[in-house]
């Protein structure tokens, strides 16, 4: 995204501030060196009104589009894409609007050519000095990334499908099926491993690159709006780390043979990794063994992490055990103060949540391997309670074979 289209070049941010004289506080100040830092990111970068036009825009921003910043300057969603795309830009704006929260979003973006690309897009709001609100977003391409994603999905549904399984004698049929579609997935597993790799090298050289050239910022002499976009860059930079974490143990999701494993040895370890000494822990009399992906142990992490840092003053965390004609039904709940009626089913949702927004989207994922479901099912007021729903022939109780 280097290319240099007209009036792209890194003054012209502050040229456009100064020629339109109804641009608020929010561009004041800074101008020149302002341009500079949005120009240095390697995203797109953009910042709109409640009118949701432009109002300031990236040189990877302008690369992307083909188009120049003057040619963007005040233009809405609908003069710039199609009305699909459009709708759904401005819905997600207003939704961060409505809500004064951030957002992210995954989005269909068409570039010059008229390409498709899909971006996971973090839309925060913005308001200056005089009161004026605006949308501040920071895009990333994850192209390759979808595209390896489904790939990858497509080989599991492909080996899903021709083998079966009796469960009288653990047999598996169709075996020739499955040595040929199995050696196609491991080629796949191996193509898209070695592609995460060289990605996430190359995007942390650049976040490096960014992050060093913030730490050299001289913060002292800057005006409050610059100090608050600088903040927020440090922040997005911050998020596009936890993400390349993510992707590294994404990658490794349903790469080993699933195994049995001891869900009270599991919560221990779990547990463990946690300082706490004000929380009661109760674990049921019984323990099973669960067959799942060895990443299991990461869910019951993820489940203490989520109630230990948003669920409030929490005291007591019980982990119980049921048994019915329907399965095996795993609950963790506590006593703090739960999760919104409206947030159940979101928050199982990736990008969504106040931390990263990784951690029960990953879990949900690593259950599924195996066809193990999570739902949330607490009140609202009276603490969380996440139920872990498994299939017969996927538990067994300790000891057994």
């Amino acid at each position: 995204m280097n290319h240099e289209f007209p009036g792209s070049g890194e003054n012209d941010i502050s040229r456009n501030t100064h020629r339109h004289g109804d641009i608020p506080d929010i561009l004041s100040g800074e101008e020149d060196f302002l341009a500079r830092i949005l120009n240095a990111i390697a995203d797109p970068v953009f910042v709109k009104d409640e009118e949701h036009r432009r109002i300031m825009v990236n040189d990877a921003y302008c690369s992307f589009l083909g188009r120049s910043r003057e040619g963007m300057m005040h233009k809405t969603d609908q003069d710039l894409f199609s009305n699909d795309q459009a709708t759904s830009f401005s819905r997600d704006d207003d939704k961060v609007f409505e809500s004064g929260t951030g957002q992210v979003c995954e989005e269909l973006v068409s570039d010059r050519q008229g390409e498709v690309h899909t971006f996971l897009t973090k839309k925060t709001l913005l308001v200056d000095g005089s009161g004026h609100r605006f949308i501040v977003g920071i895009a990333r391409d994850i192209t390759v990334e979808k595209n390896a994603e489904n790939a990858l999905q497509e080989s599991r549904e492909k080996f899903s499908t021709h083998i079966t399984i009796n469960q009288d004698t653990g047999v598996a049929h169709s075996i020739t099926d499955v040595k040929l579609d199995g050696e196609a997935l491991k080629l796949a597993n191996r193509k898209l491993s070695l592609l995460s790799n060289i990605t996430r090298h190359d995007i942390r050289n650049q976040l490096l690159c960014l992050r060093g050239a913030l730490e050299l910022i001289d913060k002292d002499n800057l005006d409050r709006q610059t100090l608050e976009l600088i903040k927020m860059t440090e922040r997005s930079a911050e998020k596009i780390k936890d993400q390349i974490e993510f992707t590294k143990e994404y990658e490794d999701l349903g790469m080993k043979e699933p195994r049995w494993k001891s869900v009270a040895d599991i919560i221990r370890r779990a547990k463990a990794q946690f300082l706490i000494s004000d929380v009661a822990f109760f674990l049921p009399d019984e323990d099973f063994e669960l067959f799942a992906d060895p990443l299991l142990e990461k869910v019951f992490y993820n489940l203490l992490d989520n109630a230990l840092r948003h669920g409030g003053k929490i005291t007591q965390i019980t982990l119980s055990c049921y048994e019915s004609n329907a399965g095996l039904l795993i609950s963790m709940t506590d006593n703090g103060r739960g999760v919104p009626v409206e947030e159940k089913l979101l928050i199982f949702e990736k990008g969504f949540g106040k931390n990263t927004g990784l951690g029960l989207f990953l879990s949900k994922e690593i259950l599924s391997i195996t066809g193990i479901s999570i739902a949330e099912k607490g009140i609202f007021g009276k603490g969380a309670k996440f139920d872990i729903s498994v299939p017969k022939g996927k538990y067994r109780r300790t000891g057994t074979r």
